[in-house]
């Protein structure tokens, strides 16, 4: 998890949370936004937690 954070990458698990959230919210720019910060912040979540 930590090295997929620095180095930019995603994992699996990252990309269906990501794409369960954005077919939850809809797909308006905004809301793509929204979907990707809230991902962000689930991952330094996981990074904290480790």
């Amino acid at each position: 998890m930590v090295v997929s954070f620095f180095s930019g990458e995603t994992t699996q698990r990252e990309n269906d949370v990501l794409v369960r959230l954005l077919a939850l919210i809809g797909s308006s720019n905004l809301k793509v936004i929204i979907a990707l910060l809230i991902a962000q912040y689930w991952r330094i979540l996981q990074m904290v937690s480790v």
